[in-house]
């Protein structure tokens, strides 16, 4: 089964297009997207942490959106000092939206 999207990263976007018969997941993340940005909240650190869309494109299911950096992980060899205050400030913003997001949880 060919991948739920096409993604290219740039330094400073990038462009996520989701196949045709896939408008609700494509739909669900531009309502999360813009849900954040409208409600964020600097309550555990003073930067806005989710990417900012750039521009949409519904005839082709496509965004572009502001690339927020490096993914943490367990193999990370550099981790922010602050990093504690930013998880936290994303699951408070998350859980203030009513977002759920399933990919967070401990073992990952």
């Amino acid at each position: 089964m060919p991948s739920k999207t096409t993604v290219k990263v740039s330094n400073t976007n990038v462009f996520k297009q989701y196949r045709s018969d896939l408008s609700c997941y494509f739909y669900n993340e531009i309502t999360c997207l813009t849900l954040l940005e409208k409600y964020f909240t600097t309550r555990y650190f003073n930067f806005f942490c989710f990417p900012k869309i750039i521009s949409i494109n519904k005839d082709n299911l496509s965004f572009t959106m502001s690339n927020c950096g490096e993914p943490v992980s367990a193999d990370t060899k550099i981790i922010p000092s602050d990093l504690e205050n930013q998880l936290k400030n994303i699951f408070f913003n998350l859980k203030r939206c009513n977002i759920l997001y399933k990919d967070i949880h401990p073992e990952n």
